[in-house]
């Protein structure tokens, strides 16, 4: 008699596992460079910035003055991915991120930036802006950083946290108002009258916002959207600025009223011949 045969194992025996959970990544890092994953978290840094200004109208680090707050600002960025849970991978070195931050933390990128990246695209912009949120929460929950519990710490500069956007708005809106620069606005606008220690330090602000003109001048770079600033002073070179909100154009003027036809030949009007 013939002997039954036994159906194939499959899959050698054992248990089927979806090919997606086993490919997908677990953390932001993995399957990236040490170099690769370093640059990750900068640019999501850098656009975490922008979607702030543009967003929230809430300049920081670059577009809230100087190189020196830049650095501040990214300090605290990185403190607050220490403190988040599991967002950083064993191998960190924050003395090397610093390093390399200050190669990239002075240019600004813009999220458009972001998707023509090859290395990025519409997906990289997602994960960048993932990261920024478990890093400081999402944009909708405040202003950013509020380091009023740790004033004594040099690595961030506080008085963003906790703003009323609503407030803030209104607030720059008055200011533009009364010809304050866009920027100096929108950062009067977060901190309030209130926010100032004293009357010197509100008048030497005013009178920095008051100043005509900006030496420097922006042009694109090549490398995903960089911005390079070009000083004409032997100084070092300052931070680039968002350009600033065009004025609306004018409507045009009205036209002038058609002439009117010459009268015929051998009649005069009735104004010329004093006729009514």
């Amino acid at each position: 008699p013939a002997k039954s045969k036994k159906p194939p194992a499959k899959n050698g025996g054992g248990k089927m596992q979806p090919a997606a959970a086993s490919r997908q990544p677990r953390n932001w890092y993995d399957g990236k460079s040490k170099a690769d994953a370093i640059l990750f978290f900068i640019d999501a840094y850098r656009l975490r910035v922008e979607d702030q200004y543009t967003q929230c109208a809430a300049p920081r680090g670059l577009y809230g003055g100087d190189r020196q707050e830049a650095v501040h600002d990214f300090a605290q960025f990185l403190k607050e991915a220490k403190r988040a849970p599991q967002v950083l991978p064993p191998w960190w070195n924050e003395g090397e991120v610093k390093r390399i931050s200050k190669q990239h933390i002075f240019y600004a990128v813009e999220a458009s930036d972001i998707r023509e990246d090859p290395k990025y695209g519409h997906a990289g912009l997602i994960a960048l802006r993932t990261l920024a949120d478990r890093v400081e929460g999402p944009l909708d929950a405040g202003f950013g950083f509020d380091d009023d519990d740790d004033d004594d710490d040099d690595d961030g500069f506080g008085g963003f946290g906790g703003g009323n956007p609503m407030r803030a708005m209104m607030m720059q809106q008055m200011m533009m108002a009364m010809g304050m620069d866009p920027a100096q606005a929108a950062m009067a606008g977060m901190m309030g009258f209130d926010d100032f220690d004293d009357e010197e330090e509100e008048e030497e602000f005013y009178e920095t916002s008051s100043d005509d003109g900006d030496p420097t001048q922006m042009r694109p770079q090549g490398g995903g959207g960089t911005v390079e600033v070009l000083d004409s002073s032997d100084d070092e070179p300052a931070p680039p600025k968002r350009p600033a909100a065009k004025a609306p154009a004018k409507a045009p003027a009205a036209k002038a009223a058609p002439a009117k036809a010459p009268a015929p030949a051998g009649q005069k009007s009735k104004h010329a011949s004093g006729k009514r």
